[in-house]
């Protein structure tokens, strides 16, 4: 993935108080990477997600809004949405469970292939993670880079100030650090879109 299009923000953050960034895992962070191949490949090849963790963690998957069974056949196409999730209570998370004994009961809206044998190219894709999803892949993404809207981060920082001030370390956008109060001046509600990436520092 070219991140270099993008402006790019570098907060060096306490760890503890990394979880206030999840709820941009939660909305949805953006991905442009290579599609056109299996919900597998992308997430164990493109997003680096371990298949082990693949196969017994990851739960449930949407795609498209659509609960996945076939994470080999289920196909990601640019402008893809994809939501991960590990096992959800009671019986609407059991039903949604991919391959799980009680899927046939939502035949009706799982996802079913309609074409395969698509041309590997550079699309976006929107990734959503939920509960314990987030907890365990979130801070590794996070320090790797997400890109998010601008509009989304302006949101964000706004509404969450006080516990981003409590925890900040340090910032830098484009590799120059800026003092805290510019961090909350900077309009990124007039960035399309910005690479964000949290490091945790004790």
């Amino acid at each position: 993935m070219n991140n270099a299009a993008f402006p790019s923000l570098l907060l060096s953050f306490e760890p503890g108080r990394i979880f206030i960034f999840f709820q941009l895992l939660e909305n949805g962070f953006i991905v442009k990477e290579k599609i056109g191949c299996s919900v597998k490949e992308f997430l164990c090849n493109r997003m680096f997600i371990e298949q082990e963790y693949l196969d017994n963690r990851i739960q449930t998957i949407f795609l498209n809004g659509k609960p996945v069974d076939d994470v080999n056949s289920a196909i990601v196409r640019d402008g893809s949405s994809i939501s991960l999730s590990a096992a959800m209570p009671g019986l609407a998370g059991a039903t949604m469970r991919r391959g799980g004994t009680l899927a046939s009961m939502r035949s009706g809206i799982s996802y079913v292939p309609a074409e395969t044998g698509f041309d590997s190219f550079e699309g976006k894709v929107t990734i959503k993670f939920f509960n314990l999803i987030s907890k365990e892949l979130g801070p590794e993404f996070l320090n790797r880079g997400i890109i998010i809207e601008g509009k989304t981060f302006s949101g964000f920082i706004v509404t969450n100030r006080k516990i981003i001030e409590a925890g900040l370390f340090s910032a830098e956008t484009d590799g120059v650090k800026i003092e805290t109060e510019k961090l909350f001046n900077i309009k990124w509600e007039d960035k399309a879109e910005l690479l964000l990436k949290v490091t945790g520092i004790k």
